[in-house]
């Protein structure tokens, strides 16, 4: 992993745009239980201060798929990419843990 590359700040740049569109789809949408889940994962990504701090809303973030939501196409798509750029992150992070090791 590049020494420049902080996780928190790609956290808040890629992953919180997208956590919010997801939160402001579903109040649209009237999809309370939808809204209430992506809003406590955008919580824990913004209040995230390092890499550690990300663990637990990636955890939630890769359940989503298993909760039993049916999505719309709109989030769908949008939720797609946010676990895209969340992988990408993630593989980051598992590079670096390697190294160290």
């Amino acid at each position: 992993m590049d020494p420049g590359f902080d996780p928190v700040q790609y956290a808040h740049q890629e992953l919180v745009p997208l956590l919010d569109a997801l939160c402001q789809l579903a109040a649209v949408e009237t999809a309370e239980d939808q809204e209430r889940f992506f809003s406590a994962i955008l919580r824990g990504v913004e209040n995230a201060s390092d890499a550690t701090d990300l663990a637990e809303p990636f955890m939630e973030l890769s359940m989503s798929a298993f909760v039993g939501f049916q999505f719309s196409p709109p989030v769908a798509m949008i939720l797609d990419s946010l676990l895209e750029k969340a992988q990408h992150l993630t593989e980051a992070l598992s590079l670096d843990a390697e190294e160290v090791h």
